[in-house]
């Protein structure tokens, strides 16, 4: 049974379903594996968390608007 992990900012309720989904529905067509037998793990980290190149992901999006 595999698993796949994805670590990600916090996200909506709908994109996290289209992502599962979208992993899901990949994962089978490469290895053939039924879906039900995939399963998505979400984990959530605050912006405050995250950090690219020594910049706090909450300050780059800011810097971006």
């Amino acid at each position: 049974m595999p698993k796949i992990s994805i670590t990600i900012d916090p996200q909506s309720l709908e994109t996290k379903q289209e992502l599962a989904r979208v992993f899901t529905d990949e994962l089978n067509r490469v290895t053939g594996i039924p879906k039900p037998d995939i399963t998505v793990f979400f984990e959530e980290l605050s912006q405050e968390n995250i950090f690219s190149g020594g910049v706090m992901l909450r300050d780059k999006l800011a810097a971006r608007k």
